[in-house]
């Protein structure tokens, strides 16, 4: 080889090998911080995740591909009536668009500015009327304002990072729903066999730190984005609804997630 040719390859293949144990650096650093960060620390770090990249979920070419398959499926099976609609998390506006041209009435709930100015260019431009609202998922404020149906998709549900705070955001869902109101969640699920000395070890590391003190299995972080939980199976998110007052209508499984549709759960004592 050339002498260029060799210190040019040299050059690559060393910050190939050091960006490699980097790599491996951060991800035991991830592995560390989602037990000594608390379930708050990692919520804001999310928020302020999604505000650097607002730009990305707002693309006229992600407006335009509309709601996706698993969506489409459970808004026809259990959005027939076309009334309103709430969309929690609603960033550029890709599934608010859609359901407004589907004839809803939509209200886009996010807390990321850029995202909420993206999405009012996006609406205008397909020509839709969508109310955008500042407001945070895990504590959806409408006023006085009820809806018949709300979505949380894009693996959202999966990003909450603790029980406590999803059982306390489904709560609050259910009170800004009107009596038969529907809701549909969207979250991840991994069955893989958990290393019981590690899952032990990173308990003690919450404990120790008073970090995520109910940090289990499937809880993950990245530091690039947020806390992500992969669930064990569907049947934790099933008690985590009952506990807020839901009763599961559905489930529909996707490749790696699921989705599933919560009713509230008045709707079935009325007449009783």
């Amino acid at each position: 080889m050339r002498l260029i040719s060799c210190i040019s390859f040299s050059i690559s293949r060393g910050l190939y090998f050091i960006s490699e144990r980097l790599y491996r650096l951060i991800a035991m650093f991830d592995a560390f911080n989602v037990a000594v960060l608390t379930p708050e620390e990692m919520a804001d770090i999310g928020r302020r995740a999604y505000n650097r990249l607002s730009e990305q979920f707002g693309s006229e070419e992600t407006i335009r591909t509309g709601l996706v398959d698993w969506e489409k499926e459970a808004v026809a099976r259990f959005c027939q009536k076309k009334s309103s609609f709430l969309v929690l998390g609603c960033g550029g506006g890709r599934e608010v668009v859609a359901l407004a041209k589907m004839g809803f009435s939509v209200v886009g709930i996010d807390s990321s500015l850029g995202m909420l100015e993206i999405g009012r260019v996006n609406a205008q431009r397909e020509k839709v009327a969508v109310d955008f609202r500042e407001g945070d998922f895990l504590s959806p404020d409408t006023g006085k304002d009820k809806f018949s149906y709300c979505l949380l998709s894009c693996v959202m549900y999966s990003s909450v990072p603790s029980r406590q705070m999803r059982v306390a955001m489904l709560r609050q869902i259910r009170n800004v729903l009107e009596d038969k109101g529907i809701l549909i969640i969207h979250f991840l699920l991994d069955s893989k066999k958990v290393n019981s000395r590690w899952h032990t070890a990173k308990k003690k590391i919450a404990s120790f730190f008073r970090g995520n003190v109910t940090y289990s299995p499937g809880d993950t972080f990245s530091t690039s984005l947020h806390f992500m939980r992969y669930f064990p199976s569907d049947e934790e998110v099933v008690l985590e609804a009952k506990e807020a007052g839901f009763l599961v209508q559905a489930k529909g499984v996707f490749p790696e997630s699921e989705y599933m549709v919560l009713s509230h759960e008045r709707s079935f004592l009325i007449g009783s």
